[in-house]
């Protein structure tokens, strides 16, 4: 089984401004999982949208909740930003103090391609 932690931030609430975090439980059975996985935790981040709504203090606490989590794994799943270019780099330099055992790996997502 590998436990995944599922952690996002208020997808699609940009007009709103209302941004919480929320984290979820996940335990996933995998019949052919293979014997050195099992156990694994992954926390998975996405919808930081840096500019529209998520605030640099929401983001540092996001990254603190994850860390506590202790997980293998750390997926970052996209929309750092939301529309500007100038949000880029300091989102990731908040979430490069996100910590995993087995690493941290990101892709971007489509609100980031149009940035």
């Amino acid at each position: 089984m590998i436990r995944s932690e599922l952690h996002t931030q208020g997808k699609n609430r940009c007009q709103s401004g209302r941004f919480d975090l929320e984290i979820t439980t996940h335990d996933v059975v995998l019949p052919l999982l293979p014997p050195a996985a099992e156990g694994l935790t992954i926390a998975q981040i996405s919808d930081l949208h840096r500019g529209c709504g998520g605030t640099d203090d929401l983001i540092r606490e996001a990254v603190v909740r994850v860390n506590a989590l202790e997980p293998d794994i750390i997926a970052i799943t996209g929309d750092f930003v939301d529309r500007h270019k100038r949000d880029v780099l300091p989102v990731v330099k908040m979430v490069s103090g996100l910590r995993a055992r087995r690493g941290v790996y990101a892709s971007s997502g489509n609100h980031d391609h149009r940035s």
